[in-house]
């Protein structure tokens, strides 16, 4: 068969024809980071990529690249994502990432109230991935109910001061 290939080639050389090219497959290599939160831009490398003809998707749902080369794909990590595979799809050709992304969403407090107040009080704190995390003042652990993602209220005992 190579043979074949060979022979053909000189052939179509000596008729001053060229060989037949070869099609560009593309081929997805690696991804970084491998961790993150929602909104991480993550980059997508291998060869081949074809503006306006690649298709990204994390967990199967569709992903719009904010940039595609022929080497790199940026997408960001979307709202909502939970650990799980990047794959690109492109001419028919769908291909997963080596390895799985891990979403991981850290807490963020942005809001206290009220700001400042007796002990004994229930306090309100808002900001992000609020309901998964502990709350300490100083080693006391404090309690918590109406846990949501983006609020939930804490205890503030007896005996705790400003600062601990």
């Amino acid at each position: 068969m190579t043979r074949s290939l060979h022979i053909l080639t000189i052939l179509l050389v000596l008729a001053g024809l060229s060989a037949p090219a070869r099609a560009k497959v593309m081929d997805f290599r690696s991804m970084k980071p491998l961790r993150g939160g929602w909104g991480t831009r993550v980059t997508l490398s291998g060869r081949h990529f074809v503006p306006g003809r690649v298709k990204v998707f994390f967990n199967n749902r569709p992903v719009k690249p904010l940039r595609v080369t022929p080497y790199q794909i940026i997408v960001l990590v979307p709202e909502g994502a939970q650990t799980g595979w990047f794959e690109v799809a492109q001419d028919g050709r769908r291909l997963r990432a080596p390895s799985r992304f891990t979403v991981q969403n850290t807490t963020r407090v942005e809001d206290m109230t009220p700001g400042a107040g007796p002990t004994q009080t229930w306090v309100q704190l808002k900001g992000r991935f609020l309901h998964k995390a502990t709350y300490y003042m100083g080693i006391v652990m404090l309690r918590t109910r109406n846990a949501k993602d983006r609020s939930i209220e804490v205890f503030i005992p007896k005996g705790t001061r400003t600062g601990s």
